[in-house]
């Protein structure tokens, strides 16, 4: 396995394993063995993101049986990557902490993505369907936050609030009570897709919030999770 083919799962073995040094003192962290991997790549989905592959047993379009797999094995959060030059495994991780690798450049976010935003073509995501849901929000809140809030990349996304000078002077001519409902919203987008991916009310602290926040992305985001239209 010298390079990565779309039938790289299937050749698969567990002595051909090609694994990098630090991959192999992650695995060792995560007590994982060669076996773990196989059967991940066996039975795992595969996403390309930049120049790497990512396997992973989590995936929205895995079949309950292929999901079963993996939550007997405990290997449901665990995501091999994979350098396609050279067929490497060059990392080995769980799903709530990836390595820092180089991400593609986002395609389908633009500034001009507030101006055309409209309630009819957002596109849900089945989390953030739910927190608006229990939150109370509709797609027209939305809308208002994307258009009149402040925009701030944090953690590989976007994030539109309303808390802030520059919302506030953008707000001023629409309905008070709008405002003050929708004060301290966060929506999150997807750079890659214009995916909403969650929604949350942070109150008066939004904004500090965002400011922490690193700018690199510390979790994995599926551009092809299941969506609402």
């Amino acid at each position: 396995m010298n390079r990565w083919t779309p039938e790289y799962a299937n050749n698969s073995n567990e002595s051909d394993l090609r694994i990098f040094s630090r991959a192999w003192r992650w695995m060792r962290r995560q007590r994982l063995t060669r076996t773990d991997l196989v059967l991940i790549l066996t039975n795992g989905a595969w996403h390309k993101r930049g120049r790497f592959i990512y396997y992973s047993l989590y995936d929205p379009s895995l079949s309950e049986q292929q999901k079963e797999i993996g939550l007997a094995a405990g290997l449901d959060d665990v995501t091999v990557v994979v350098e396609p030059r050279h067929g490497r495994i060059v990392a080995v991780t769980r799903r709530w902490r990836l390595p820092r690798m180089r991400r593609p450049r986002p395609r389908g976010w633009t500034p001009a993505f507030r101006l055309a935003v409209m309630p009819e073509s957002l596109k849900l995501t089945l989390h953030a369907w739910e927190r608006l849901n229990q939150r109370g929000l509709t797609r027209e809140d939305i809308v208002f936050v994307i258009r009149h809030g402040k925009c701030v990349h944090r953690e590989g996304k976007v994030h539109y609030t309303l808390l802030g000078r520059r919302g506030r002077e953008a707000t001023q001519a629409q309905e008070a009570r709008h405002w003050q409902r929708l004060d301290g919203v966060i929506i999150v987008v997807c750079p890659y897709t214009t995916q909403i991916i969650t929604a949350f009310n942070a109150h008066d602290n939004s904004h500090r919030q965002l400011r922490r926040k690193p700018k690199e992305g510390r979790g994995l985001w599926w551009p092809g999770m299941a969506t609402y239209q």
